[in-house]
């Protein structure tokens, strides 16, 4: 019976070696020792005891005296002395106290000895036996051969002795993410088939399991049955149920029974099992939990069932919170439904706490983040239930002035405005403004537009169908058709082109029925708007073309001027260029002849664009230079500003930087005079990031901490996370590792939190760059691997090149050349299919650097000639096609061509010459061109 309940020493044994060296070196110590092994069920306790019993070291120390006493088996003190008898083989004599018998063999033992109490929490917390388990065990302590370890759950050593204990205060930890996913997959076997999708799977699921040892076992087992793909939706679907073995449930084959044997030997229940329930709803658990616990859950004796609790492991402390594992969390949730009592207590809490948050908005913004997934899943819940939706409506006015929180806001308003069918106008279209202003801060700016336009001309839809129905009734067909014209506008601000031209066609009909051609040409003039947004260019073509002859017709030279305007807009989109200057020029005479500049600037910006579009950059930039002009004498300050934008997107393409910012800098100015912070921090961003790209990384530095500080006054949290992200990609640049890893750790935190994928992705492949750096190569796969699936999700297909990319160059380091060479190919025909042809041809170079690490030299020819050939595109990439250059020098003195080798190395040293700001790469190339001129007469020296 005993026999068969001592576990083998587990084979599969990741990321524990630390805490085994550390319980060896205690037990090797003079002298008797005690240590403990504490923590939750699962977390693979009594693996570790076992592992540290048989190390060689300990074996070396005590060979056969070694004792494993599995004590579940065991209630009382009396039951353990018969277990240690009977493991230690001692032999009992008639009439003989079986304590006697154990502590005279303790007493007379003629070398060290070490007694294993595995699962401890059993005998300790039966019935009325701690007192007797307790005095045996300090008994058996106080012999000065025998040391002890203890494995049991919960927090505290048990009796009055000198344990050591391993790990954290609250116990041995949950694996950290790189084993776990070693464990996982050694569990797994050979039914795991490898691919990229399989990796990031394997760790969005241990994620969720948050590393626990236990369950990532269980849950590893299951592939070998069925597919990865498949166990994750059993995940997604019933998430307790992939966490137990398909055969009898026991404390090692089944997370559910080891939380129910936790619950059983502490006695949780009553009112302990409800605070269970409710801390297992609450995503955040319960922070602070010494200063909130009472008012969040009325009643006395709250701070017992926490210790009881605490006790057991099933929930622990962090931050002076109080939190639970996600597979405990999942199975009290499943099993243990929450009371709709303490919810409704939940809701009223966090109601007041919301109300009662700190005046000072930092101060509030720091005390509201460690409770805000709470106050999500409570609204949340109650807003279903079909609760009482005022006092909600009263919270989320207080939640959405925190743009932390903008996700959150944004998922209530909506969720709200869909349950509530009975709330007042005036707070839907409040709660619609809000969620706009939202959606704008967040750079969804079309959504924002229709959400704001939704609650503005709601009002003003339902006041015209009314002044429509009046109207019909006195017969003013005029003022109908006139109403009816004003609807559809509404309707095309609102991008509802159906409606819109359903509604403009009556107008237009009904002005034809009272022959009233101006209104029937102003419908044909909104008409073909509704098309030309509908990319239907020839039939917008066709009804502004009319529109404008009738507008000609009537005098109303303005508006034919506008007709005109658009036709060039038309054209251009269609690229026909020749009619759409043609157009665009009749429309700058017809502006100037009736004195519109507004009107004349907007034309010669439209012939920038026209002129942009062609790559006739020259005239281009002498119209846009022109249309600033225009726009800055009638005091149109902004646009003054956004001409010198796009002069700068003119500017920057071509390599001429120093113009580009001297365009940023003119529109700065401009940007200051109109008071638009936000557009002066945004160009400032934009100064950085040429600073940035020219590596002048100090004056980049400086230009992303200035616009830091404009964004944090204006409250653009998204702003300031993006220029976080910049600044540890300098730090990365100037090889300030630790710093760029803080900055760029701290960017993606926040970008998750704005929902903003792309940045948070862009700034995970950044920290696999940095781990790769540093030589730290599985949190490297990792970041990139999050980063890589993360990308694509979104369908960021450029953020996947750069992912592969990395990892290519993670294989490269290591010298995994064929896997380096598979994913360098993805990378590069992932680049290709979105346009990145400096990216591609970069591609080309790394794989003729690993095709030369292989010996295979004339792929590698092939590989830099590719390169090459792509580089030539883009002139003004100095340092990628010098690099190129100098690895086909190296290549070439590798085939002792020192000729060739001699030619590429000259040549990678005037093209890094030229750049101006590359003297460390010229450097480089002199330095080859040395080892070659020793190298040419012996040719015995390689590179």
């Amino acid at each position: 019976m005993i026999a068969s309940a001592i576990p083998a020493v587990p084979l599969v044994f990741k990321g524990r070696e630390e805490l085994v060296e550390q319980g060896v070196n205690i037990l090797c110590q003079q002298g008797p020792r005690f240590l403990a092994i504490l923590g939750a069920g699962g977390m693979g306790k009594t693996s570790l005891a076992l592992h540290i019993m048989n190390s060689d070291l300990v074996q070396g120390k005590l060979g056969e005296r070694c004792y494993f006493i599995p004590c579940e088996l065991f209630e009382d003190a009396e039951s353990l002395v018969q277990g240690l008898i009977h493991v230690m083989e001692l032999t009992m004599q008639e009439n003989q106290s079986k304590q006697k018998v154990l502590f005279d063999h303790l007493q007379s033992a003629q070398g060290d000895l070490l007694i294993v109490f595995d699962n401890f929490e059993t005998p300790w917390n039966f019935s009325n036996s701690r007192m007797g388990v307790k005095n045996l065990l300090e008994k058996i302590g106080r012999y000065r051969k025998v040391s002890l370890i203890v494995t049991m759950r919960g927090p505290d050593e048990p009796g009055d002795i000198p344990w050591e204990k391993l790990g954290d205060q609250f116990g041995i930890p949950t694996l950290a993410p790189v084993p776990a996913k070693e464990a996982f997959k050694s569990f797994a076997g050979n039914k795991l088939q490898n691919s990229g999708d399989s990796e990031s799977q394997i760790d969005s699921l241990l994620h969720q399991l948050e590393y626990v040892p236990l369950a990532i076992r269980l849950s590893a087992q299951h592939v070998k049955r069925v597919p990865l793909q498949a166990l994750i939706k059993m995940w997604e679907k019933d998430k307790i149920s992939i966490l137990t073995e398909p055969t009898k449930p026991g404390r090692l084959t089944s997370v559910s029974f080891s939380i129910e044997l936790s619950i059983k030997i502490f006695k949780i229940e009553g009112r302990t099992l409800q605070l269970l329930s409710a801390i297992s709803f609450l995503p955040d658990g319960i922070p602070f939990w010494v200063e909130y616990l009472d008012q969040m859950f009325l009643g006395e004796g709250s701070s017992f069932n926490v210790s009881i609790l605490l006790d057991s492991s099933l929930i622990y402390g962090q931050n002076e919170g109080l939190k639970m594992l996600a597979p405990v969390r999942e199975h009290i949730h499943s099993k243990y439904l929450i009371g709709q009592e303490d919810i409704d207590q939940l809701e009223r809490f966090y109601t007041q706490f919301v109300t009662d948050l700190p005046s000072n908005k930092m101060e509030a913004q720091h005390v509201l983040q460690h409770h805000i997934n709470n106050i999500e899943k409570i609204f949340k819940a109650q807003m279903k239930s079909g609760d009482s939706k005022s006092s909600f409506i009263f919270a989320i006015g207080i939640l959405y002035g925190f743009e932390r929180f903008v996700l959150v806001s944004v998922g209530l308003i909506d969720l709200l405005l869909e349950t509530d069918q009975d709330i007042k106008k005036d707070d839907e279209i409040d709660l619609k403004l809000k969620r706009a202003n939202a959606l704008r801060w967040m750079g969804k700016f079309q959504d924002a537009e229709a959400q704001v336009m939704s609650a503005q001309y709601e009002k003003a839809i339902n006041m015209n169908l009314q002044a429509q129905k009046y109207f019909k009734q006195s017969e003013n067909q005029w003022a109908q058709a006139d109403s009816m014209s004003w609807l559809g506008d509404i309707y095309y601000v609102q991008h509802r082109y159906k409606e819109a031209s359903e509604m403009i066609s009556e107008a237009q009909q009904l002005f034809r029925q009272i022959e009233n051609e101006l209104g029937v040409a102003e419908c044909l003039k909104r008409l073909g708007d509704i098309y030309q947004m509908q990319d239907k260019y020839d039939e917008a073509i066709g009804m502004i073309s009319g529109a404008q002859k009738q507008f000609e017709t009537f005098g109303k030279q303005l508006r034919a001027a506008e007709c005109l305007w658009s036709l060039g807009e038309l054209y251009r989109k269609q690229e026909k260029y020749d009619e759409a200057t043609e157009m665009t020029f009749k429309a700058q005479k017809q502006f100037e002849e009736i004195g519109s500049k507004q009107g004349v600037a907007d034309c010669l910006r439209n012939l920038g664009d026209i002129y942009d579009d062609q790559a006739q950059y020259d005239k281009a930039l002498d119209m846009f230079s022109k249309a600033q002009v225009q726009y800055q004498s009638i005091g149109r300050i902004v646009d003054v500003a956004w001409c010198f934008e796009i002069l700068r997107d003119i500017y920057y393409p071509q390599a001429q930087y120093e113009k580009a910012i001297n365009m940023i800098l003119q529109a700065q100015k401009y940007f200051k005079q109109s008071g638009n912070q936000w557009a002066q921090a945004d160009s400032m961003r934009w100064l950085g990031n040429i600073y940035y790209m020219q590596d002048r990384c100090k004056e980049a530095s400086e230009m992303f901490s200035e616009a830091q500080q404009l964004f944090q006054q204006i409250d653009n949290e998204l702003g300031v996370a993006e220029c976080l992200q910049r600044l540890g990609d300098i730090c990365l640049m100037q090889g300030r590792y630790d710093e760029a890893i803080g900055m760029l750790s701290d960017a993606q935190k926040q970008f998750e939190t704005f929902g903003n994928q792309m940045r948070a992705a862009e700034c995970l492949g950044s920290l696999g760059d940095l781990y790769r750096m540093q030589e730290k190569y599985d949190e490297a796969t990792e970041m990139t691997l999050k980063a890589q699936k993360q990308s694509e999700e979104i369908g960021y297909k450029q953020g996947v090149a750069e992912c592969l990319l990395t990892l290519g160059c993670i294989h490269m380091d290591q010298e995994q050349y064929d896997l380096a060479v598979d994913v360098l190919s993805k990378a590069q025909a992932q680049y290709h299919s979105v346009g990145r042809i400096v990216d591609a041809a970069w591609c080309h170079q790394h794989l003729g650097i690993t095709y030369r690490s292989q010996g295979q030299y004339e792929k590698a020819k092939e590989a830099f000639t590719e390169a090459l050939e792509l580089f030539k595109g883009f002139p003004g990439e100095k340092y990628y096609h010098g690099s190129t250059l100098l690895q086909f020098g190296h290549l070439f003195f590798d085939m002792k061509d020192f000729a060739e080798a001699r030619r590429k190395y000259e040549e990678a040293r005037d093209v890094f010459d030229s750049h101006g700001q590359l003297e460390k790469e010229v450097d480089e190339c002199s330095e080859a061109l040395a080892k070659l001129d020793e190298a040419e007469p012996t040719a015995s020296i390689s590179i």
